[in-house]
């Protein structure tokens, strides 16, 4: 089969699962990486240096199935995905199978400069809290497996696959104390503990602009109360979220759902001008704390994906669920989980866990 360019090969696989990706069909059977990395290189342009980075990250899928001619909703579940951690293979890639290769995959590489046994926070038989850096994801999203936090974690401490369990997620741009379960037990503990409110979480946020509500300063505790869009209802894009609005008029009403942060405390960094803030999230939506400060015309410091709807307020009008406003996500902006606190039933602090690390921006 003669080589064909990237080009060539992606106008069989446009629209595969929105990302950039190739499909070559196997000749034969094999269970080393060595002997898949050459057929890669012998179908596509890809060099082998590159296809060996790409399997390294989890970028490369086997099919028993051409994915390409099934239509994306209901694509063939693949095999196996192929990775460093999966080699040698128990059971050997089939003949005539299908490697599906996502060919630029998002990458994070200070997972590879990260002292990971310095960023343990807690750890016992039940869970283990980290302090997460920013410019990294908590899990392994469908192009790269390695670069995440909870593989990393995984790794140092030599445990299979699924013994970690995030209870607590946070964006790849956000830093700050991240927990994992252990065990599914451990899991479901923690999530009734957080139903019945008794996981309590205070983050940081920084600012460029003094934090307003009301027209008066944020000087001491208070409240701030947004509605959200209820995405249940929305027939579009409903993992995507809203701006918001400070109209009280839409309480109550099912297609929208109340978001709340307590503002503890107000603080100058003088040494970058920044406004920083204690803020304890009441509630968890999507993205909430981001939208609320850019709501009120304080967007955290360096998130230029809600930048560009600062001071918008939803009026509850079709127009204003557009996503199109919104801008590239950041690498890292001015927001870390400065704690986490597991309360009692009587809500006396059983435990408490504390960032370790200095926020990036300071």
């Amino acid at each position: 089969q003669s080589r064909r360019s990237l080009t060539e090969l992606s106008d069989i696989m446009i629209g595969f699962s929105g990302y950039s990706s190739v499909i070559i069909r196997l000749p034969h059977s094999s269970s080393t990486s060595s002997s898949i990395l050459e057929s890669i290189c012998s179908q596509t342009c890809i060099s082998y240096a590159r296809a060996s980075q790409l399997l390294d990250l989890g970028a490369i899928y086997n099919y028993t199935q051409d994915p390409s001619n099934q239509p994306l909703k209901s694509s063939p579940s693949p095999q196996l995905r192929l990775s460093q951690y999966s080699f040698p293979l128990q059971t050997p890639v089939q003949k005539d199978s299908w490697l599906l290769i996502y060919t630029q995959p998002p990458e994070f590489s200070i997972a590879d400069s990260i002292d990971w046994n310095s960023r343990i926070i807690h750890e016992d038989t039940q869970f283990l809290v980290i302090d997460k850096p920013p410019n990294i994801p908590t899990v392994p999203g469908i192009q790269n497996l390695d670069q995440c936090v909870s593989t990393r974690l995984l790794n140092l401490r030599n445990q299979q696959e699924n013994s970690l369990f995030p209870v607590g997620r946070l964006d790849s741009c956000t830093s700050g104390v991240l927990v994992f379960a252990k065990d599914s037990k451990s899991a479901g503990e923690w999530t009734r503990m957080s139903q019945l409110g008794l996981i309590r979480k205070v983050y940081t946020a920084a600012c460029v602009n003094r934090l307003v509500v009301d027209k008066s300063f944020v000087g001491k505790e208070q409240m701030i109360t947004h509605w959200a869009r209820n995405k249940k209802l929305m027939k579009e894009s409903q993992g995507n979220p809203r701006i918001y609005s400070r109209n009280k008029s839409v309480d109550g009403q099912k297609e929208w759902v109340k978001v709340q942060m307590k503002v503890l405390e107000e603080n100058r960094v003088e040494m970058n001008q920044l406004w920083e803030y204690k803020v304890e999230l009441m509630t968890g939506k999507t993205h909430q704390l981001r939208l609320q400060f850019a709501n009120m015309q304080s967007e955290l410091f360096n998130d230029s994906r809600y930048a560009s709807v600062s001071g918008i307020s939803h009026d509850g009008s079709i127009e204003y669920d557009r996503i199109d406003w919104f801008g590239e996500s950041p690498d890292k902006i001015g927001l870390s989980c400065s704690s986490i606190e597991l309360l009692e039933r009587d809500f006396s602090i059983r435990a408490e866990f504390k960032q370790k690390f200095k926020p990036w921006w300071r």
